[in-house]
């Protein structure tokens, strides 16, 4: 019995250093990049607890037999009574992964990138351009300047997820619009958003603002972007949307990413918090061929390194880079980590909290849309995880993705929330019939009908 007692003490000092180790992997390395603060709010916590763990179970081994025995039974007796409570929502919810053949996935996604670019280099050479986003500024007469929008007056790549590939003609300004649309006197619908909104990966009349144009005949005016969160739709309203003056704008959430990845990353771009905080404006429609000429050159070079990158053969023997075999272990030991406890209980006690720049980007966009007595609408768009993870739709809920948060900040400032989640999605049995990557036709055409319905 002591030998076990021991034994057990020393595992469980182990497995408390391991947390540890974790704590500091996923802060350090998986998070890299990302806002600190966030980021230790998150896994300080951890890093603490497995500290004080360590340390209570390496004085332990040095306790009185007696007083090993109970700590071991007590600790055992929680791991159990933890495990069956992981163990019933593994069986009710089923969140583990599906295993994957990692070479046969790499070669079939090789083979079909090099696919890809050969025919987006012979689309380059007919001037037909493939849409990226840009992540940073060109430089001119030392002044940097920042794109918002796309290649104006192009014609645009946009995607192929379904293996249909969907191209337009932008206007004058970089986004899917017929250019004429600018010459209108009256604006009746301008919408705001990310790749929802630009219009993945459907043809023009179905996408949003396509089905608003189809369903009221209105002058609709799309500013979506791929990759686009608040701060960068704020910068583009100040931009291109305030002096055409709408008289309903449609701001378009994606509770996937705008929160976390977009939001984090475009506040630590001076110009974009220049919108916010001065409202200070670029003049983007001055720098027209500016950006375009440079946007071309940039998406040129992307896809000669690309090409040269693509051309390299994959090495089956080669091993795995030690960053991707440990975020695969990760992803398989879910269960272990009793990942659907944890975040069963962060979801009922704590959760992190909305960034306050959202609601002060909210707050402004609504006041300025006032000032010409137009309106502002919320349109609160799920993401698929919401509906293909059991856990998430009936356990996190409206705590899912802060939703609960983002909601109560809407409506306090009084702008009308329209949210597709509970007025569309989860009328389905199944809301994944909604789902390509992004939404497919019948899903847009289903937001477009709500939408309506509260205009």
């Amino acid at each position: 019995m002591k030998n076990f007692t021991n034994f057990s003490l020393k595992l469980f000092l182990f497995l408390s250093f391991l947390v540890f180790l974790y704590a500091i992997y996923r802060a350090e390395i998986h998070y890299l990049g990302h806002d600190r603060s966030i980021v230790y709010a998150k896994y300080f916590k951890y890093i603490i607890v497995s500290i004080f763990f360590s340390l209570f179970f390496f004085l332990s081994i040095r306790l009185e037999s007696q007083k090993k025995v109970y700590i071991v039974i007590s600790v055992y007796s929680l791991l159990i009574s933890l495990y069956i409570a992981e163990l019933t929502l593994l069986y009710k919810f089923n969140y583990l992964p599906q295993k994957k053949n990692h070479i046969f996935f790499e070669e079939k996604n090789r083979n079909l990138e090099i696919k890809y670019i050969k025919k987006i280099i012979n689309l380059v050479k007919k001037e037909t351009y493939p849409f990226i986003g840009f992540d940073s500024g060109f430089f001119k007469d030392n002044q940097e300047i920042y794109p918002l929008g796309n290649l104006s007056d192009t014609n645009i790549h946009l995607c192929h997820e379904t293996g249909q590939d969907v191209f337009y003609k932008s206007d004058r300004y970089g986004f899917r619009n017929t250019d004429n649309v600018w010459e209108k006197d009256e604006v009746d619908y301008l919408l705001i958003g990310d790749s929802f909104v630009h219009g993945f990966c459907v043809q023009e009349s179905d996408t949003l603002s396509g089905l608003i144009k189809t369903k009221t005949n209105q002058n609709i005016i799309n500013l979506g972007i791929g990759g686009y969160g608040p701060l960068s739709e704020y910068a583009t309203f100040l931009e291109f949307a305030v002096e055409k003056k709408p008289k309903k704008v449609l701001w378009f959430f994606f509770e996937g990413n705008d929160l976390t990845k977009n939001l984090r990353y475009e506040k630590e771009i001076n110009i974009l918090m220049n919108y916010l905080n001065k409202n200070e404006i670029q003049n983007l429609k001055n720098y027209r061929d500016f950006l375009n000429n440079s946007m071309k050159k940039k998406i040129i070079e992307n896809l000669s390194l690309k090409e040269i990158e693509i051309k390299k053969p994959i090495n089956k023997n080669e091993k795995q880079p030690t960053v991707l075999i440990i975020e695969n272990l990760l992803q398989n030991t879910k269960f272990l980590r009793l990942w659907a406890l944890r975040t069963l209980i962060r979801n009922s006690f704590s959760r992190d909290g909305v960034d306050p720049l959202f609601e002060k980007i909210l707050e402004k966009t609504n006041k300025i849309v006032k000032k010409w007595n137009g309106e502002l609408y919320f349109i609160y768009l799920p993401e698929k995880k919401r509906y293909s993870n059991k856990f998430n739709f009936y356990v996190s809920g409206e705590n899912f993705r802060n939703k609960k948060d983002v909601q109560k900040i809407v409506k306090n400032l009084n702008i009308k929330f329209i949210d597709t989640d509970k007025k569309v999605f989860s009328k389905f049995e199944n809301p994944l019939e909604l789902f390509d990557i992004h939404y497919n036709e019948k899903g847009y055409s289903l937001i477009v009908d709500e939408i309506l319905k509260v205009n």
